[in-house]
């Protein structure tokens, strides 16, 4: 498995590629952080569950990558531990490629 663990300057340069409402890209794969870019500009934190569900996590310009690889590193240790609340669950990965 490659690792991706992008710089903020990179993740800054993500954008959205025009394909369906919006793109998936992963910001780091050991803590499961993705960043969903949508046609509209805004851009959004999400962990990548087991079941290919999201959680968000936070708008791109309320918290840094920093606070947002924290906050999904926290959330892999709950799934992990089984202590994850599934209440947040946004949209599953076949639902965001197929549309």
């Amino acid at each position: 498995m490659r690792i991706n663990n992008l710089t903020a300057t990179q993740v800054k340069a993500l954008k959205y590629k025009g394909k369906g409402n919006f793109t998936a890209h992963s910001v780091d794969s050991t803590c499961k952080l993705y960043l969903l870019c949508y046609e509209s500009g805004a851009k959004i934190f999400k962990f990548r569950k087991r079941n290919s569900t999201y959680i968000t996590i936070d708008d791109y310009d309320y918290i840094t990558l920093a606070e947002a690889r924290q906050k999904a590193a926290e959330l892999y240790r709950q799934e992990f531990k089984g202590e994850l609340d599934t209440g947040n669950i946004q949209i599953s990965v076949k639902e965001l490629f197929l549309k």
